[in-house]
Parts: structure tokens; sequence; C-alpha cells
């Protein structure tokens, strides 16, 4: 299989070599047309090639010198050529033969020469500056002598027939075709070359462009002769070369291998848009501009590249290489398609490069043929991915190309050639092309049209028909008389042949019987026409660019909306036969043909649905913008094919199914889902519609409601009720189900407009039927009585009377009381004259009597309407009427009515309204309205009878009151007070209550409800005039603690009473902390847990370190408890710190015998470091671990546990130096429970240490001839090995008790019920401490005794389990224990707070991290030596020093401490004085 896969090539067609041409410059020229190449090199050979290169003729100069330079007419007809003669020769390719002009002078030599492009008249200057215009057409020769002073170099021709040169002598001058100088000569700086117009649109506009002094550029505006000099780079070099591009910009060739794109424009007049370095190997050769394929070529050194307009790249894979015995190239040409570049030298070669094919297209189905070199046509199926079917070599080069269903058609002029490209049998095989025949047309062809077996020809106004094959069969021709119109335009489907003539009228022709069968003339003239395949449907375009779709078969025509007046061409689509595009040059608009509709025939510009709700409003239509090089050939499917001249065939979706093809059924998104459904519904694919609801969950209800009713409003009720059925809505399911089977379709779209609420539309559908009785139902059940009684008048005039009523109903609501009255008059029936039993006529006239009241009392004829409504029995009609007389204030007769229809309340409320009391009382029992007990309870207090007055106020809840008559009345303060409380809060009844007790003398309670009651203002100066500010605090800090303003006015008064702790209070309210933790402090030690509380809630880091420093004593000299500073740093978060402080203040108690109390710290504080997810450093954890260990052992010993025991004393033992309290204690302990659980050698090991001088005296009495037995008999067999469990890291088997395992060196976790290290296996927690435990240890302790030994909580052992992941427990227990190990605290850094030391009282002196003395008040050198840390501190605590810097102050100590001992010498008193005195070096310290 061959795909034809179009790029830009670069085929050398031709070579023409110095054996052919001569050895020396080459000069060549292309026809205007781009028809012919003139070319001629040093052997003074003229040679004319056809676009091929192929020689058409040649012929010798008749001048001697050496030929320069060559130029067509506008005509292609006559070569100029030039010469370094005073003769320049014109060759006529019409006469075959030379004409020869001579210069003026004899001794002049021709310089230039140059064929005007729009006039038939040629210039030619001289070395002299003369310049000599010739007229063609009547061989007239103007000479113009010394127009300039010195050589003619260079000149232009403007599209008006204007003539610019430039000269040797710096002159520019302008010439009309007679040789006038039509404006003043402008003279440059330097010698100008290659002067050149702008090519504008806009032929009044004359600006001009030339190299001056290969320096710089020059541009003049010549009407007004204003200059503009444009400057470059010097590092570009000289500038050799340039090119046009568009009106605006200018393309630079320079020296040193610069390309520049310059503006010319105004605004940016010598900006570089864009600079190519072509290479730094030479300078610029030559430079040559095509639009159409936005590109540029550029030679330099022998090469040429080729570089992209649009983002100035270079073109990949596209470069030529030039032979080095060619020379320097002298020139490149680039025909205006792009089809061809030519290439001259100066050895005597020119060169002829392929470099796009032309843009010749046609398309039949899903079939495009194109050309697929210059004699080539290659169909391709575009379908299968541009796969060629089908290959012919042409003996021309043709100027169109058509294709048809069978056949192809190749022409040039009135020629075409017709080729069979399809056969039967040879479907999915490359096709044998034949020739067929060969026919020529009268005239010139304009356009050709095929089918099956017929084509189309028009020439000259006329058209031919006839059979491609059949050469037997007459010819067909039109016009057929001579009454007829020229044809301008034709088109060709499978039956019908279509003619527009030159008045715009369209003619169908039927081919098989010969006749024409339709015509049709609209308003405006027929321009273009682009039916579909069968003809049943023709796109039409007038002359005022407006489009229209006509129908053959009813001669009915739809206007197109929002049709583009620049359309091209038409698509209609193949799988699809209701849409079609339209096509201009830059955009697509599509459009969908719906024949059957509730609006009727329609089409409707597509729009691009982007929301369910767009669906039911008019959206505009969407475009599809195409790229300016591709021609849409082929619509299928919503893809369009497209032919692009570089890149053969390209497809594109219409916007209007960009999502079509890319949806991927249930694995698609929601929003996939929402955009598929929405472009299938625009166009109409119902099924696919209803796959994409199926598919989506998330809409799936509402895409089947909306496709239901799309289904509805274009009548497809099979799909419509499918789509109901889906989402369940069962009322539309029965609708549809109860029409669809109508055969009548007026009533059907009757039904259908109804059930869409289009009335209208349905009363004009139904009017048209059989049954116009259903318009008067569809506006009964509308309730749309005006127009019912409209209808019924012809319709059903029996049902007037009940119509006429309805109406009257609505017009009193209205307000209309004069036409309802009528309306009810006319409406009563007499009984008499109605057969039907089903009708009530009592009923019925009833309500009509109760309207005729109800208007009649409007109209103030009260006593009518009064009397009526007596006799009327209906109880809501009476209360009806009675509402009407109470809005006419009618109180008495509406009153009575009301009693009448038993609305009691209402009557009673009205009578003591009006101060009929007597017709009230029978009432009030039956009264529950809130409003109506207000009213008796008043009335009841206006006579003073307060307690009635009490109970009617309490039956309509009316609590206020109550509060009032409890005040001011019935002296009951407490009731009031607590109905106010319990019942009604509100403003006013506080401030009864506040009123009643300030005048009493109730101070704190007028205070409580004055504040309540939203008087704070006096509320406060009661406080503060009576000193009872407490209240009020209390109160705000109930009912409003945010409210800043009113705690500072609290604030500054206790502050002006001296009551600092209330004061900070208050200030911390009003979040004003600074002046809040001061007064704190002012109050004392006290209020430490408050300022602790507001620091950490606030996070403000001043306060932190105001803090910091009073807990320090900086502040007062009073160091406080280091248990606060451990509590802020945790308060704030600071848990690096935090943990510093809580080692060290478990170290100091520990080793003053507080070991519960250091145990509980380490253990807070490990929970907080997991917590937050921070390493856990090693010092708190060995810390925990042997305290833990320690208290642990008397808990196994009590389950006599004595192994267990033992294991845990004698890690205790191991770190006796952290007991200093006990030592003796623990070690005579380790002793006994070694001897219980049978460890001899153990126990003799600890009881050697334990008769050491410095223990021995302290051996309690009881235990030490046992101790000191155990010493004396050494034992020479080993304890019984401990147990071993494989370490959780590496499975290396280590005792139970160790916890670093020797072989991967890594700290296991311990077990908080044993003291072991933990076994992955058997791997459970605390619940309450989350701390790891070994299953069976932790289970067998709490059966003893269920709390845990290490947060001391009661955990039943039932609630103990297995971890069900223990490996991610592990893993996350040692991560945060990685990093932790015996050296990790040493030189750890800044701490976040600023790294603030901490004294405690408790000690001569505390550092975080680092302890190395231990305090003894009997040691006098230990005292000598806190007497240096003393003073040193002092100065580190004021400069707030870093950790690290304590921790080599310690060390310079320690070297103090020794010098001393050696030399006696005094201790210093100051930090300055230790320095100077042992002259140790500053930078130990700083």
């Amino acid at each position: 299989m061959q795909i034809l896969i179009y790029q830009q090539v670069l085929t050398q067609i031709f070579t023409y070599t110095p054996d052919q041409l001569g050895y020396g410059s080459v000069c060549s020229a292309w026809s205007q047309d781009g028809t012919y190449i003139a070319v001629a090199g040093e052997n003074r050979v003229i040679r004319i090639l056809d676009r091929q290169g192929k020689g058409i003729l040649e012929f010798p100069s008749t001048q001697q010198p050496r030929i320069e330079g060559l130029g067509w007419d506008k005509d292609n007809d006559s070569l100029a050529i030039l010469t370094a003669s005073n003769i320049t020769s014109i060759w006529s390719m019409g006469l075959k033969k030379f004409f020869d002009i001579e210069l003026p002078s004899n001794k002049d030599k021709a310089s230039f020469i140059s064929w005007s492009g729009n006039y038939p008249v040629l210039c030619i200057g001289s070395e002299k500056g003369s310049l000599v215009f010739y007229h063609r057409k009547s061989q007239r020769k103007i000479p113009c002598i010394s127009k300039h002073g010195k050589k003619v170099t260079h000149g232009d021709w403007h599209a008006e027939g204007l003539l610019i040169t430039c000269s040797e002598d710096k002159l520019l001058t302008i010439s009309n075709q007679q040789g006038d100088t039509v404006q003043d000569s402008f003279i440059v700086k330097a010698e100008p070359t290659l002067i050149k117009w702008c090519p504008s649109q806009d032929i009044t506009k004359k600006v001009v462009a030339a190299i001056i002094g290969q320096k710089q550029m020059i541009l003049v505006d010549t009407p007004t002769q204003k200059s503009y000099i444009v400057s470059f780079s010097q590092n570009y070099g000289k500038v050799l070369t340039y090119q046009w591009y568009g009106e605006d910009h200018i393309i630079v060739g320079f020296q040193n291998g610069i390309v520049a794109l310059i503006s010319v424009s105004i605004g940016s007049l010598g900006q570089e848009k864009a600079t190519i370095n072509v290479g730094s190997n030479g300078p610029i050769d030559a430079i040559c501009v095509n639009a159409d394929l936005q590109k540029i070529a550029v030679a330099q050194m022998g090469t040429i590249k080729f570089y992209s307009l649009e983002d100035w790249s270079e073109a990949i894979g596209e470069r030529l290489e030039i032979t080095k015995s060619a020379g320097k190239i002298t020139d490149l040409h680039w025909t205006k398609d792009g089809s061809i570049l030519t290439i001259t030298t100066g050895n005597g070669y020119f060169f002829g490069f392929l470099t796009v094919i032309p843009s010749l297209c046609s398309a039949s189905d899903t079939y495009a043929a194109l050309l697929s070199s210059l004699t080539e046509v290659s169909v391709v199926d575009c379908s299968k991915n541009n796969m060629i079917v089908a290959k012919a070599n042409l003996d021309i080069e043709p100027t169109f190309l058509n294709l048809g269903a069978h056949h192809f058609g190749v022409g040039i002029n009135n020629s075409i050639w017709y080729y069979r490209w399809r056969n039967p049998g040879m479907e999915g095989k490359m096709q044998i092309v034949q020739l067929v025949c060969k026919r020529e047309y009268f005239g010139t062809i304009k356009q050709v049209v095929m089918n099956d077996e017929w084509t189309a020809v028009l020439s000259e106004g006329k058209v031919t028909l006839h059979m491609i094959e059949d050469n037997k069969s007459n010819d067909r021709r039109f016009p057929q008389t001579d009454q007829d119109k020229p044809v301008t335009f034709i088109a060709l489907v499978d039956s019908f042949l279509l003619m527009v003539d030159t008045s715009g009228k369209l003619k169908y022709y039927l081919i098989e019987d010969n006749t024409m069968v339709s015509e049709h003339r609209s308003q405006n003239p027929i321009v273009k026409v682009f039916p579909n395949k069968k003809g049943t449907k023709c796109v039409c375009i007038d002359n005022t660019g407006n489009g229209y779709i006509f129908c053959p078969v009813d001669d009915s025509m739809h206007f197109i909306p929002n049709f583009s007046a620049g359309t091209e061409t038409v698509l209609w689509d193949l799988d699809d036969p209701n849409i079609f595009v339209t096509v201009d040059k830059e955009k697509m608009q599509t459009y969908l043909y719906i024949p059957l509709s509730l609006d009727g025939t329609q089409i409707v510009h597509l729009p691009e649905y982007l929301k369910l709700e767009e669906i039911e409003k008019n959206k505009a239509g969407v475009i599809t913008f195409v790229d300016k090089d591709l021609k849409p050939i082929i619509l299928k499917g919503g893809f369009v094919y497209s032919h692009a001249r570089t890149d053969g065939i390209r497809g594109q979706f219409l916007t209007t199914h960009s999502y079509i093809n890319s949806w991927r059924g249930a694995q698609e998104t929601d929003e996939g889902h929402l955009r598929y459904f929405l472009q299938c519904l625009a166009i109409q694919r119902y099924n696919s519609c209803m796959d994409a609801a199926r598919a989506c969950f998330r809409y799936s209800q509402v895409f089947f409601e909306a496709l239901g009713k799309q289904c509805l409003k274009y009548m497809d009720l099979d799909t419509a009720e499918a789509a109901f059925q889906m989402c369940k809505n069962v009322g539309m399911v029965y609708s549809i189900t109860s029409i669809k089977h109508e055969s009548e379709k007026s009533i059907l779209m009757g039904h259908i407009a109804s059930i869409l609420f289009k009335h209208d539309v349905a009363q004009a559908c139904f009017l048209k039927s059989s049954k116009k009785e259903l318009a008067l139902e569809m506006r009964m059940d509308l309730q749309d009585w005006f127009q019912a009684l409209k209808l019924c008048k012809e319709i059903a005039p029996e049902k007037e009377q009940f119509i006429c009523r309805k109406l009257a109903s609505q017009v009193e609501n209205q307000g209309n009381t004069i036409e309802a009255q009528k309306l009810y008059e006319k409406a009563l029936l007499n009984p008499n004259d109605v057969t039907d039993e089903k009708i009530n006529v009592e009923q019925h006239n009833t309500q009509c009597y109760a309207g005729i009241a109800r208007t009649a009392i409007r109209m103030g004829d009260i006593q009518r309407g009064f009397n009526i409504a007596n006799e009327l029995n209906d109880k809501t009609l009476v209360i009806e009427i009675a509402g009407v007389c109470e809005s006419m204030k009618q109180w008495t007769e509406a009153a009575k009515l009301y009693q009448k229809g038993q609305l009691v309340e209402k009557a009673a409320s009205i009578y003591i309204q009006i101060g009929m009391f007597a017709a009230a009382a029978p009432l009030i029992e039956q009264i529950t309205s809130p409003s109506i007990l207000v009213m008796v309870a008043k009335a009841k207090e206006g006579e003073k009878n307060y307690r009635e007055a009490e109970k009617a106020y309490e039956r309509a809840n009316d609590y206020e009151n109550i509060i009032r008559l409890n005040l001011d009345h019935l002296d009951n303060p407490e009731k009031a007070k607590h109905i106010f409380r319990t019942k009604s809060q509100l403003p006013q009844c506080a401030l009864m209550i506040a009123s009643y007790c300030e005048t009493r003398g109730f101070k704190k309670e007028a205070i409580e409800f004055l504040v309540l009651g939203g008087k704070r203002e006096e509320a406060f100066v009661i406080a503060q005039s009576h000193q009872v500010m407490d209240e009020y605090a209390k109160i705000i800090l109930q009912i409003d603690e945010k409210n800043t303003d009113e705690h500072l006015r609290i604030a500054q008064y206790y502050e002006g009473k001296s009551q600092w702790g209330r004061a900070a209070k208050h200030y911390e309210k009003s979040e004003q902390y600074n002046k809040a933790l001061k007064l704190y402090i002012a109050e004392g030690e006290k209020m430490i847990p408050d300022m602790i509380d507001m620091v950490a809630k606030v996070k403000i880091e001043a306060l932190t370190h105001e803090l910091v420093d009073y807990l320090l004593g900086q502040i007062d000299n009073q160091p406080k408890e280091p248990q606060w500073t451990f509590k802020l740093y945790r308060a704030i978060g600071n848990v690096k710190q935090a943990v510093k402080i809580a080692v060290n203040i478990a170290q100091q108690e520990q080793e003053l015998g507080n070991y519960k109390y250091a145990h509980d710290i380490l253990l807070d504080t490990f929970k907080d470091i997991r917590m937050s997810n921070n390493r856990i450093p090693f010092d708190l954890n060995q810390r925990l671990m042997l305290i833990h260990s320690f208290t642990l052992a008397k808990r196994l010993v009590k389950m006599n546990d004595h192994v267990g025991g033992a294991r845990m004393l004698i890690r205790v033992a191991q770190n006796i130096s952290q007991f200093p309290q006990n030592m003796v204690n623990i070690l005579t302990s380790c002793v006994a429970e070694c001897t219980k659980a049978n460890m001899k050698q153990a126990a003799f090991n600890w009881a050697c240490v334990l008769v050491r001088p410095e223990y021995r005296n302290q051996i309690p009495p009881a235990f030490q001839k046992k101790v000191e037995s155990i010493a004396r008999k050494p034992v020479k067999t080993e304890d019984e090995p401990e147990g071993v469990s494989p370490c959780p890291f590496c499975k290396f088997d280590i005792p139970d008790t160790r916890l670093e395992c020797p072989s991967c060196k890594n700290n296991i976790p311990f077990c908080v019920a044993s003291g072991k290290h933990m076994i992955i296996k058997e791997w459970s927690n605390c619940p309450s401490c989350k701390l790891p435990a070994i299953y069976s240890e932790f289970k067998r302790l709490l059966e003893a005794d269920p709390t845990c030994p290490m947060c001391e909580t009661n955990v039943p052992a039932i609630s103990i389990t297995l971890s069900s992941d223990p490996d991610a427990e592990f893993k996350a227990l040692t991560a945060l224990m990685k990093e932790s190990g015996p050296n990790e605290e040493e030189g750890a850094g800044d701490d976040e707070d600023g790294g603030h030391i901490i004294a405690p009282s408790t000690a001569p002196f505390y550092i975080v991290g680092q302890n190395p003395f231990a305090y003894d008040a009997a040691n006098e050198p230990m005292k000598k030596r806190m007497q240096v840390v003393a003073i040193l501190l002092e100065t580190f605590f004021i400069s707030r020093l870093k950790q690290l810097c304590i921790i080599k102050l310690l060390k310079f100590i320690v070297v103090v401490d020794k010098h001393n001992e050696c030399t006696n010498h005094s201790y210093p008193q100051s930090a300055q004085e230790c320095l100077e005195q042992f002259s140790y070096p500053p930078s130990e310290i700083t």
C-alpha cells in the first residue's frame, strides 16, 4: 500500500551548463504569467524554455557584446535584451523576429532596461544618464537626454505607470510613460542601488526604497519627498540586497551573513523584527521571498537555505548545495505560485528546482485527485489515510483538474484529456489508469464537472454535455435557443445538470429525459449553486452574497442565517445528508437542514453547546477557522479534508464535531461525556446521545431529560419516549404514548407543542386540524378563559356560561369589577334550559351570586351585596364576601358575615375594634388568637382588673406585658425576672427590669439587665461609681467576650485601681498583648499559667522572648521554676527546646530522687514529640528507658518475676551515676534480686561494687553481712544465659533485654511491660500512651494489675490486641528514632527561640543539654567553680549566646579549674578578669 504524503519537495528539474550557455555570468527572466523562461550566457545564445526547462526556441543575439539583462513585457510576447552597446534588441515571440532600438548617441551604451508591469512600455537607461521610452504597440521611441548626469544603474515601474530611476550621480528621478519628469528629482547622500517601489494594494501610495552607499537604506514618500534613513549595526557589514515583504517590511541581506526583517511602518520605522544568522562563511549573495509559501530563500557561498517567514526558523531538510564549479550565485527567482525556483551563477550554470507542486486538486466522494508532480496525477482515498489508488503520467502540465466517480479530466486552454481511473473488480488494488479520450471545446474552458458517465464543460458562456467514453453520442449544447441567456455556472449531479445563466436564473436539466424540468429565479440573480449528491437540495448564492437552500421538489426556499458573503464553496457531508458547511478564505460555518420541526423547515447555524442550560437558548453558531493555505474539498462525518499546497491532504474536525471521535465510552470523564452529548445533540445524532447518557452516571438523568425534549421539538417521538423512560419521567412517557399513534399531522404537532408549552403554536395546529375542539380544551386546561371564550363561540357555544363564570373570576381578581359583574350575571343559568343531568346548576348559580355580591359591595352597593350573602348557605363564599366588606371598612356587615361563616375570632376582633363589647362577649371563650386576646387584656387592664389582664396576656404569650404588669402593678419582680430568663429576652424587657432594680437600689442586678438591654454605657457608669466592676466584667465575658472596646475599658478601670491581674486579663481580651503581659508580670508568679496561655495563643515572638526573660529572672532577678519554662515551650510548639528542658528537669529530679515526677515529664515530652512527628532525642529516650526500667523492676518483683526484676535492676545499676540519691539502695536491691533469680555471678559482681569504700558504710545494716558474704565467695560458674530473640532490623539473635544490636548497630525500641527489646511478631501498643509492648508480656502484666506501667492508665487485659501492621508501626517509630544517638545533641545548632539559656532557681547553674558537674553544697572547690560559672553566665545571659557557645564555655571552666588547682591562684571576680588572668583565647568563647 502506498501512502501519499506531500512535503515541500526540492527536486532538480533542469540544469544548463557552460557547454550550453558559455562560461561566465548568466542572466534569466521569467515571463510575467510564469509560462516562459528566457536565459542567456556568455555564448550570446538566447534560449526560451517552458516551466520544465524544455527548450521552446533558441536564437543568437544580434549584438556582439555580452548579454547583461533580459526582460519580458506584460503580454509575455516581447523579450528585451540588454547588451553593453547603443542598441537594445527586442525579440517578438509572435513574429519570431528582432526589433532594434538605438540610443540617441552612438557613443552611449545601454546600462538598464525595464518593462512596465501594466503598460506596453520599455525604458532603457544609458551610461551617460539618458532614458529612452519605447511604446511597443505604437513602436514610438521617446528619448530623454540627460535625465541623469551619470550612468543609470537601476529603476522600477509603479502600478500607475510611473518610473523611478537612480544613477551614479546620487539622483532619484520619477518619469511618466511619455518621459516627462513628474516631480523634482531627489538627491541622496551616497550612490543609490536597487531602487524598488513599495508593493502596496493602494496605488495612491508611492513609497520607494533604495540602498545608499551599501551602508544604509533610504525610504522616500515621493508625493511629499519626505525621506527616512534606516541604519544598521556595523557588525552586519555592507548592505548587499533586499526585497519588500508586504507594505510594512523589507528583508535585507548583509555582507557578514546576516538577514534581517526591518519594519518600515511609521510607528516602528527601522526596528528589527527578526534576524537570521545564515552563516559566517561569506556574504549574502541573493535573497528571494515568496509570500504565498511564507518562505524566504537565501543564497550564500553556493548554498541556498530556506526559512519560514512565520517563525524565522530554517526549514529542516530543505537546503540546496550548488556545485563549487558553478561559481557564485548571482540571482534567485521564484515563480509567483512558489512551484519553481531558478538559480543563475557566475560560471555559466542555470538551475531549476521544483520547490512545491502546483495547487491543483479535485474531489469526488472520499477520493481526491491532485498533482504529485508537474506532470503526474495521483488519486488518493482520503478515508484510508491518503492511500494512493491510481497514478497517471501526463503529457502536459495541466492548468485545471476535475475528478469524477470513475474518471478524471486534466486540461489546458480549450483541451481536456479524460482518464478512467476506476475499474470494476479492482477495489482495494492499485487501479490501472487509461486515457479514454481527448476533446477540444470552443474557447477557453472555465469550468468542468463530471458524474459517473457524463461530463459538462463551460466555455465562453456555453455548456457542452456529453458522455465521457461514448464518442458516438451526440453532444448536447446549451443554451439551446438564441433567446436563452449565456451560462455562467454549472453543477452536475447523478441525474441533473444545473445551470445558472447571466440573468441569475437556475435551470434543472434531466439528462435521462433530455428535458428541462425546473426553473427557479429568486429576487436577486443567482451566481453560484452547490447541490447535494442527488440534487434534491441546492445551496444558492445570489449577487448580494446571501445564501439559501432551494428544494426543487416543492420549489421552496429557505434562507441560510449568518451566511458569509465571501463564501467560495459549499461542502455537503457524505455521512449526514442534512449537514453542510460554507467555506470562505478564513473560516467554515456548519449548518443543519431540518426538514421537520414544530417551527417548520429550519436551517440552523450550528452552535457549540458547553452547558446543558444553553440548549434552550438561541446560542450563536460557531465557526471553524481554516489556515490560509488550505482548500477544503471533502466533508465526511464532520471531518474536513483539505488540500494544502505544501503537504498534500490534511484533515481537521469541525468545531461542532471536535469531540465526537474522541469519546472513549464508559472510560470517558464526566466532562467528556457532557461535551460528546452536547455535540451529538446539536447535530441530531440521537442514538449517540443515548449511548452517552447510558455511559455517564453523573449526568445520566439530565442527559435523558434534555434528549427527550429535543426529540419532541423535532418530532422524533420514538427516541423521545425511550429517553423519558430511561429518566423515569412517567408523565412525559404517558403523554407521548397517548399521542404517538395519532395519524393526523396537525393534531400530532399540536399535542407536541402543548407538551413543550408552546400553546400558541399548539392552538394554531389544532385549529388547522379536523378536531378544533382540542384548542378549546387546551385553553380551558390552561385556565386561559379569555381565549377560551373566544374559541367556544365558534366551537362549543353550550359551554359559554361556564367559561363566562371562570373568566369573571379572573377579571375580578384583576380588579375590573364592573366587567366582572356583567360576566357573572351573564353566566347565570336557567334550570329549565339545562337538560344535561351532569351539570350542577345550583352550585354554578351559587358561585355566580357570590361573585355578584362581591362586585356589588366593591362598587358601593353594600346592601345588595349583604342581602345576597345572607341568602347563601356556602360558608366559604360567605367568608369571602365578609372579607370584601372588611376591605371596604363595612365593619358591622363584615362581623355579621364572619359570624355567619363561623369565623368566630375574626368576628370578635372586629366587634372589639368598633366597641361592640356586648356583641363580642359571647364569643370570647372561643378565642385562641393572640392578637385578639391582647385586645381583651388591654380592655381588662383599662378596667384595672390586672389579674384577669395577666391571664389574658398569658393566653396570648405576650411576655413583655406580663413583665410590665408584674413590675408596675403586681409588684412581683421575681416572676418578671423568671419570665425574662426563661421566656422572653427582649431588650425592652431587660430595660424595664433594670429600671425597677435601679430605683430600688439593686445595683448589681441593674447592671446585668442594663447590659442585656443594650445600655452598656449606663451599666458601666453604675459599675464604676458603685465599685461593682467585677459584676460588669463577668457579664461582658459571658455575653460579648470578643468585644475589644468593652474589654479595653474594663482593663483601664482595673489598671487605675492597681488590680493588675484583672486588668491584664481584659487587656488580653482587647488584644493589647504587650500591656497584658506586663501587668501579668506585675501581678506575680501566680499569673504564670495565664501568661503561658496567652503567649501560646497569640504566637508573637516578642512576647515569647519577654516571657522567657521573666521566667529566667532577667526582669526581676528571681528565676522561676524550670517547669514553667518547659510548659511555655510545650505550649508554643517549640518541641526541640521543650525536649531539652524536659530532659534536664528530669535529670535534676532524678538526681534528687523524684523518679515519678521525672518519669512523667519524660513520658509527656516523648508523646509530644511523636504527635509533632519530630525526631526523638537519644538522651530523652535513654533517660525514659532507665527510669522506666527502675519503676518496672518494682512491679516485676511484686509479681515474683525475679529474673525480669533482676535484669531491669542490672540495667539501672550499669547507669548508677544517674541515681545519686539511691545508689546504695539500688545496688543492694540488684544484689538481692540477682540472688533470688539464681543469677549468682551477677550477684557476686554487683556485691563487689557495693562493698567498695564509698558505698560500704551506707549499706543498710540488715543487708550488710549478706552482701559481704556474697562478695567474699567468688562464683566459678557462669549464670544461665539470657534468652535471645531476633533483632527487628537485621533478624540477628540478641539477648532479650539488650536494646542495641551488635550486628546492625541500631537502637531497638523497648517493651513498656518487660523492658525487653521489641519483637515484630508480638507487636502491640498501650491504647492510652501508644507506646509499644510485647503482646504476651503486656497481657501477663495487665492480668496481674490492669494498669499500664508507663502511663499508669487503667487498661483491661482483654483490650490488648496484636498490631494489624507491625512492620509499618515499627518503621514509623524507628524513623523518629533514626537520628537518635549518643553524639547527636552535641553541636546541634541554634534553637528557634533565639537560643535562650535557662537557669532554674533550684540549682546553682543549669545549661540546656549539658550538666558536667554534680552539685554538692559541702564541696568547697565546687563552690569556687560555681562562682566562676555564675560570673560568666551573667555575661552570656545578657548577650543570649547560642548553645554551642555554652558547650565551649564549660570546656573553658574545666581549664580554669585545673589551672587554679596547680597554681593555687584565687578565682576571678568577673568574666573580663577570667580572660585576662588565664590568657584564654577569646575565639574559644566567641
